[in-house]
C-alpha cells in the first residue's frame, strides 16, 4: 500500500538515466565556423565550368524537415569526369554517403549562412531509407572552382586585397537531361561580401543572396527541387 500511496504522489525514485540527454551544442562535435553565401545564376555556357573545376562530383540528396534551427540531409556522392563530345560521364573513385546537420548560428537562413556542419559516413541502406521517407531532395552535378577575389575596401585597409575562396556551382538537370538554365552558386569565405563577386565565367541575371524570398523560392521550386 505504502508503494502505491507513493507511486500516485509521484515521489518514487526512479534509477537514473544511463544516457543523459544532450542539453546544448556545447556537448556536440562540430566543425569550424564557415560564412556561406547562396547565388542563384543564370548560366549559358556550362563547358567551362569542366576546365575551371579542381573537382566535378554527382550528387544525389534527401532533406527533412527541422526545427528552423538548421538543416539535416543525406547525400549521395561520387567524383566523375566530363566528355562533352561524347557527352559521356564516367565515375573516378567510389560512391560514399554522408548525413550532414547543419546548424545555423543566425535565427533564420537568409541565403547568407554563418553555421556549424556536423558530417559524418552512412552506409547505403541508411541512405535508402532516409530517401524513402523523405519527399524533398536534389539530384545535381557540382563544379568545385578554387577563385580569388578582391574585396571592396573599407577605409583604411589596403586596396586590392585579394582572398582565396571556393565556388561550388550546382547545375541541375530536366526531365530529358539537360541542363538547367539556373544554377546554384554557394561561395564559402571567411569574408563579408556585400555585393556578388566577379564570377570567372558568363553569367546572366543574379539573384543575391539577400533578395525576396518569393522570388527565390521560385527558381529552388522551379529548377532546383526533385519532389516525388
Amino acid at each position: 500500500m505504502d508503494l502505491r500511496n507513493n507511486l500516485l504522489k509521484g515521489t518514487h525514485v526512479a534509477p537514473p538515466l544511463v544516457i543523459s540527454p544532450v542539453l546544448n551544442m556545447e556537448s556536440a562535435s562540430v566543425s569550424e565556423t564557415e560564412r556561406e553565401y547562396c547565388y542563384y545564376v543564370e548560366l549559358g555556357d556550362f563547358s567551362v565550368l569542366r576546365n575551371l573545376s579542381k573537382r566535378i562530383l554527382d550528387q544525389e540528396q534527401w532533406s527533412f524537415p527541422t526545427n528552423g534551427r538548421g538543416t539535416m540531409r543525406m547525400r549521395k556522392e561520387v567524383e566523375i569526369q566530363l566528355d562533352y563530345e561524347e557527352a559521356v560521364a564516367t565515375p573516378v573513385g567510389d560512391v560514399s554517403y554522408t548525413q550532414t546537420l547543419k546548424l545555423w548560428k543566425d535565427a533564420a537562413y537568409t541565403g547568407v549562412s554563418l553555421s556549424n556542419e556536423v558530417t559524418f559516413p552512412v552506409d547505403e541502406k541508411t541512405f535508402a531509407a532516409f530517401k524513402h521517407l523523405s519527399d524533398n531532395g536534389m539530384t545535381k552535378r557540382r563544379f568545385e572552382i578554387p577563385f580569388e577575389f578582391t574585396l571592396v575596401p573599407e577605409e583604411g585597409e589596403e586596396v586590392g586585397k585579394k582572398l582565396p575562396a571556393l565556388l561550388e556551382v550546382d547545375v541541375f538537370f530536366d526531365s530529358e537531361g539537360h541542363y538547367q538554365p539556373w544554377a546554384k552558386i554557394d561561395v564559402e569565405t571567411k569574408a563579408i561580401l556585400n555585393q556578388a563577386p566577379t564570377f570567372p565565367f558568363p553569367v546572366g541575371e543574379v539573384i543575391e543572396p539577400t533578395a525576396e524570398k518569393s522570388v527565390r523560392d521560385h527558381i529552388l521550386n522551379t529548377y532546383f527541387l526533385t519532389r516525388k
